[in-house]
Formats: C-alpha cells, sequence, structure tokens
C-alpha cells in the first residue's frame, strides 16, 4: 500500500470533520487520476450530511462539515481534472452558501467551457447571493467566452445598480481600448437609456489604461495632451515603485508623480465598491480584496495622514508600520489598518493607528488580546455605502499567552518599561477627555485601562463612499490630537 492507497483508505473511513480535511488537504498534490473520483464520492457523502434536517439544529457541526466541503471543492480544483466538473455544477445550481464560491473558483481553475451556462444561471440569478453571484462573474470573465461576456454586457445594463457593480471588473479584465466589445461599451455610454454610473466608471477605467485621462486629455480629441508639471521636485524609488518628495524638514513624503500628497490623489470614493468577501474576519476567499491595488493605496493614504499628523509631534523617532494582506496560515485580511509607533519597538504593543473596515461590516471578530473583548465592540454595523474609520491609542505591557510583542519585551529595563506605561495612563487622562468633547458621545469611544493595557478607540464619523474629502470623517483633526497627546511621549522613549 503506498501513500494514495494509505490516505485513500483513511479518507473512506475518518467521520470526523476535521481529520477529513487534514486528509483531503494532503491528497492535493497526488495524482488526479487516482483520486478525484474518490473526492467525488466523499463529496456525495459530505451533501448528504449538510441535507440533513437533524444536523442544522447542530450549528457547530454544520460549521465543521460546510469547512469540509470547501476542502473537498478547492481540492477538485486544484487537482484540475475534468471528471469534476460536473459534480461542480450540481453544486453551484443546487446551493447558495459560502462553500458555493469554492465550487465556483474551482470550475474557473480546471478552465472547462462547459461550466459557462451554469454560471451564466447563478449570475442572473438574484435569488443567489451577491457575493456567490459575483463569483460567478469573476470565473466568467476568467473563462472569456463570448457568451460569458455577453452575459456580463447585460449585467452591466440591469436597473439595479448593485448588479451593475458585480460586472465591472469582470468585464474590465476583458475590454481593451478599441476592441470589439470596446465598441460595445461606447454604444451603451451613449444611449441615455442604457448609461450607468458603472458603465461609465469601466471606459474611464480602460480608457486610462490606454494613456487617456479625464483631467488632463479629452479622449477623442485631436488637441495633444495637456502636460502637467509639479511644483515640487520629484523623486522616483525603483526598488518599492513609489514617487516621493523632500519636505521642508528634510523628510521623505510619498506622494504621485504630481508629488500630490495621497490623501489628496485617493479620496474615499476611489473605494467605493471595494470590499471583501467575509467582512469581519480573515479568509481565503478574501484574496481578490487584500491583493487589489486599492490595498496599498489605501494603506499609503493611510500612512501619508499619519505622516501629517506626527509631523511636529516626535515623528523623526517614530516607525510606521501597515498591515500585510495575508496571515501566515495563508487567510486574507478583511480590514486595513495602518500605525505609528517609537522606533525599537513591536507595533502590537504600542501604537496609535488609523482602522477601517468596509460598508455593512457587522463587528470585528479578531480577538487577539482578552481585552480586545471590550475594545473591539463600538462603532458597528458600518452602513451600506460608507466606510467605517476609527482612530485611537493602544499600550500593552505584555500579552497573556506569552507572544513577545508587549512594552515590556522591547525595554530591557522592566523598570524604563513601567515607568513608559505609567507616564502613557497619565496622558490617557488627556485622551478620555479630548475624545468625549471629539465624539459629543460616550458610545463612540471605548477604553480599556488595567495593570496591564492601556487603550483608547474612537470611532470617526461615517464615511460616505461618495465623499471626495477625507476630512468629512474628521480624521486629520482626530489624528492631530492623538498626536499632540502621545507624540512626544512616544519620541521620549524610542530606541535608537
Amino acid at each position: 500500500m503506498d501513500e494514495t492507497d494509505a490516505l485513500l483508505e483513511e479518507l473512506s473511513e475518518t467521520k470526523e470533520p476535521r481529520k477529513l480535511r487534514r486528509v483531503i488537504g494532503k491528497l492535493n498534490d497526488l495524482d488526479a487520476s487516482r483520486v478525484v473520483e474518490p473526492l467525488i464520492k466523499e463529496l456525495d457523502t459530505v451533501r448528504g450530511f449538510l441535507d440533513d434536517p437533524k444536523l442544522w439544529k447542530i450549528s457547530d457541526e454544520i460549521y465543521e462539515w460546510e469547512r469540509v466541503m470547501e476542502s473537498i471543492c478547492e481540492a477538485l480544483g486544484e487537482l484540475k481534472d475534468e471528471k469534476a466538473v460536473l459534480p461542480l455544477i450540481e453544486l453551484i445550481e443546487s446551493y447558495d452558501r459560502k462553500w458555493t464560491i469554492y465550487a465556483i473558483l474551482s470550475l474557473g481553475e480546471i478552465g472547462d467551457k462547459k461550466a459557462v451556462p451554469a454560471l451564466i444561471m447563478v449570475l442572473e440569478n438574484e435569488k443567489k447571493s451577491k457575493v456567490v453571484r459575483e463569483y460567478s462573474a469573476k470565473v466568467l470573465g476568467r473563462l472569456a467566452t463570448r457568451n460569458s461576456i455577453e452575459a456580463l454586457f447585460r449585467l452591466i445594463q440591469n436597473e439595479d445598480g448593485e448588479n451593475r457593480e458585480i460586472a465591472v471588473s469582470s468585464l474590465y479584465r476583458n475590454i481593451k481600448y478599441g476592441s470589439e466589445f470596446y465598441k460595445i461599451l461606447l454604444g451603451i455610454n451613449n444611449d441615455v437609456e442604457r448609461v450607468s454610473t458603472q458603465s461609465k466608471y469601466l471606459q474611464e477605467l480602460i480608457d486610462r489604461d490606454a494613456g487617456f485621462h479625464s483631467d488632463g486629455s479629452i479622449p477623442f480629441s485631436e488637441n495633444p495632451t495637456k502636460r502637467l508639471e509639479s511644483e515640487r521636485e520629484i523623486f522616483f524609488d525603483s526598488n518599492s515603485g513609489d514617487y516621493y518628495y523632500i519636505d521642508d524638514d528634510g523628510e521623505e513624503i510619498e506622494c504621485d508623480n504630481l508629488g500630490r500628497s495621497l490623501y489628496e490623489v485617493y479620496l474615499p470614493s476611489h473605494f467605493k465598491g471595494w470590499n471583501p468577501v467575509t467582512k469581519n474576519y480573515f479568509d481565503k476567499l478574501n484574496k481578490d480584496w487584500a491583493s487589489h491595488p486599492k490595498f496599498k493605496e489605501l494603506g499609503n493614504c493611510f500612512e501619508s495622514i499619519l505622516m501629517r499628523a506626527f509631523k511636529d509631534h516626535g515623528l523623526p523617532k517614530l516607525s510606521i508600520n501597515k498591515n500585510r494582506p495575508n496571515t501566515q496560515g495563508g487567510s486574507y485580511l478583511y480590514k486595513r489598518f495602518v500605525r505609528v509607533y517609537p522606533n525599537g519597538f513591536k507595533p502590537n504593543g504600542i501604537q496609535v493607528f488609523i482602522e477601517s473596515f468596509c460598508e455593512e461590516t457587522q463587528m470585528d471578530s479578531n480577538r487577539r488580546d482578552p481585552s480586545d473583548e471590550m475594545y473591539n465592540n463600538i462603532g458597528f454595523p458600518i452602513p451600506k455605502n460608507s466606510m467605517g474609520v476609527f482612530v485611537g491609542m493602544s499600550a500593552i505591557l505584555y500579552f497573556e499567552n506569552g507572544e513577545k510583542w508587549g512594552i515590556e519585551d522591547s525595554i530591557n529595563d522592566f523598570d524604563i518599561a513601567k515607568e513608559f506605561f505609567y507616564e502613557i495612563e497619565e496622558k490617557m487622562e488627556e485622551a478620555k477627555a479630548w475624545a468625549a468633547e471629539f465624539t459629543e458621545s460616550e458610545k463612540d469611544f471605548v477604553t480599556v485601562q488595567d495593570e496591564r493595557v492601556q487603550r483608547i478607540r474612537i470611532k470617526l464619523p461615517n464615511l460616505s463612499l461618495d465623499s471626495n474629502n477625507w476630512e468629512d470623517c474628521k480624521i486629520n483633526e482626530a489624528l492631530t490630537a492623538l498626536a499632540s497627546i502621545f507624540g512626544e511621549l512616544f519620541a521620549e522613549y524610542s530606541i535608537e
């Protein structure tokens, strides 16, 4: 009996969901001709469990078996065997669960065009959840048959705005300036009864890629493009691909190629329609969101705002950290945050931060520290068509689970670490007084204070995704206040 036989025997005998997932994960890299049919058989078995009404009364078991279904669908996609196409099609036609997305993605990985009619059916079925339909659109765009593109064109002319938004990114990847499909898009945008905000935005994206910009040249004019000149000397970092200029204090300030600060370039409206699949926790399905250029752009924008706030409050002795798009375990983020902290410290232990969540986020489910239970709950849910922006300060002397991130882990002298922590505690009184006046409501800020943690978190006014001004949520005002309270203290204890 070789490794494959041993794993297949374990697959057929194991009835515990978590063990099943581990076995399925090991089958991904083996000979598809030997493992695909047993996986399809297991898929049918798990369907039987999920279709059992008795199981729905035991929510924990439902969750575990749905995770198994995710693993099977994902494995079938990685094995890329066409025998899996029809079972996967049957799944997406019959179900509307989160794991249905994995079946849809696997059809895209296999690449068999036989899946197109079923994917179109899912796309056009408005009884299906929005996220399932969005992923059907992505895979239809990836398969890129004429029928799939025509279905996406029908959707971008739908009377419902959310339906039109689903079509934009998939059409964008398939339409080149001047192509046959581009001419179809022009026809839509030249028809007063079919044109929409989404179809005009799609054309703007395609025109921009072709070198035509709405803020300098007229796309179809014979007049030469007006060249815009920067008012300051701009430098380019070939390693990071970023532009920057040197300000009056000798600091490098990230900017665009015209020398504009990034918070002036990437306005709130720029991030409209960009939402993770799972809005409250890490998930592999958030890969598209966290890998999108807007993830970096929002981080750069927040960095620019933080640097502006701390410019006169110890900035040369402070560091800035932006969260990564993914975890070491392979899941992807659901929120964007940037924090400033003293040189030589761990940012998880001491920071002033900006943190944002997308529209309709119900809560932040991450609980890294016990104090998060009291600290992460304010400010939710985030309304539709809004960005939820939070700012605050977090100081943790040590972590109870032994992680080496606390203030004590950065300063060798325990007495100095405690002294720093006590001075932060004193500053918290000033921060609480400011927050109460700033928010005019105790519901919009929270503090957690004990012998181990000093934390304050403020929910800023909801920021409309139609806004073109970050100050609509008073972000600069709030961060400037936090910088004036904590900036010099952070700088005083920084480690060179």
